[in-house]
């Protein structure tokens, strides 16, 4: 098969990247899943070696890395998708297309959080992306998902962004005294490092709350929490005509109309990211058999990437940070008009 001969599946060290880039390996496309950290490096050497790019989440971790990614791929021509496997989801694929069809009127408010269990936030306490040298902030590493998908849902781009957290659950005066509950944190037995992930050396925030004033005037608050007894990933929509409640986890979507019944127009549970796996897969599969457009271009890992940088920024200055400037620099417009019907 084709697609299979033509990629280039670069999960090398830094040390151990530049060695593969001899003529000697005439693929057409790199697909990058290395360290955050190391994504800036892959993605420059693959558009300038003039390979076409697919990138795991996230983008980069800082405005300056992003941006010089953005500029080289822009230079190449080349094809770039970003790893935006939720875009994917017939969950998401269909609170979108609810929105899209007017069914809340004009959006208003967004309320949104991604809930993690002990297994998952314990996984992440004890592997790389406990550090920020090396994941990015959490808002960033864990949440561009999510962040995306809100700019996708509300069809622009914050202008404003402010946000409170901290590491405030993984500590050790939180250690939990029972070896049956400290097994849950260790659920997941593929974590790198054999460390606790209550005592181990980190930099990583476990809980944040951000709101964001998008350029359309639909405003939005995000709670990400790292130590939850239970799994959550749900949007609430308010419109001025109705509301969306949705559950990621059940794939439950109901809609409720002012004056009119409710209606329950859930997909179901899909399962890990809620089935959108074969989906991407299959979206990168037509982009290099076919060279079609991806799904997910690497200006939604820009955007996406922005944002939660100017997130990170307001936790650590506590400020509202105004992203109008930032979006002046890199050249981008943002939509002030709601792309919904009342």
């Amino acid at each position: 098969m084709r697609s299979l001969r033509s990629i280039w599946l670069s999960k090398f060290w830094h040390q151990g990247f530049h060695k593969y880039k001899a003529p000697m390996f005439p693929y057409e496309w790199v697909l990058i899943g290395s360290k955050n950290y190391l994504h800036r490096d892959h993605c420059l050497e693959s558009f300038q070696l003039g390979k076409n790019v697919f990138c795991e989440k996230p983008l980069a971790i800082t405005f300056d890395q992003c941006h010089e990614i953005r500029n080289v791929h822009r230079e190449s021509g080349k094809l770039f998708a970003t790893g935006f496997v939720l875009r994917h989801a017939a969950f998401y694929q269909k609170i979108r297309q609810l929105v899209q069809d007017g069914q809340v009127g004009r959006l208003v408010s967004i309320e949104a959080n991604e809930l993690l269990k002990p297994y998952h936030g314990g996984y992440i306490m004890r592997n790389w992306r406990r550090f920020r040298s090396q994941s990015g902030p959490h808002i960033l590493e864990k949440c561009c998902h999510d962040i995306d998908l809100l700019n996708w849902i509300v069809g622009s781009l914050p202008s404003k962004v402010a946000s409170f957290g901290g590491l405030n659950s993984f500590i050790p005066e939180n250690k939990p005294a029972s070896e049956r509950i400290r097994d849950e944190y260790a659920a997941w037995d593929f974590a790198y490092e054999d460390v606790d992930p209550f005592e181990s050396e980190k930099d990583i925030e476990d809980n944040q709350v951000a709101i964001l004033q998008y350029g359309n005037g639909v405003r939005v608050s995000f709670h990400t929490n790292s130590n939850s007894a239970l799994s959550q990933r749900k949007m609430t929509i308010c419109g001025v005509l109705g509301t969306i409640e949705a559950n990621l986890i059940t794939g439950e979507i109901n809609l409720y109309r002012v004056g009119r019944s409710s209606e329950s127009i859930g997909v179901g549970a899909q399962g890990m990211h809620g089935g959108a796996d074969p989906k991407i897969a299959a979206d990168l599969a037509s982009s290099i058999e076919l060279g079609v457009l991806p799904a997910s271009s690497g200006e939604e890992g820009f955007t996406s990437a922005i944002v939660c940088l100017a997130i990170d920024e307001a936790r650590i200055k506590s400020c509202v940070v105004d992203m109008e400037p930032i979006w002046h620099q890199f050249n981008i417009q943002i939509p002030k008009t709601s792309q919904t019907c009342p």
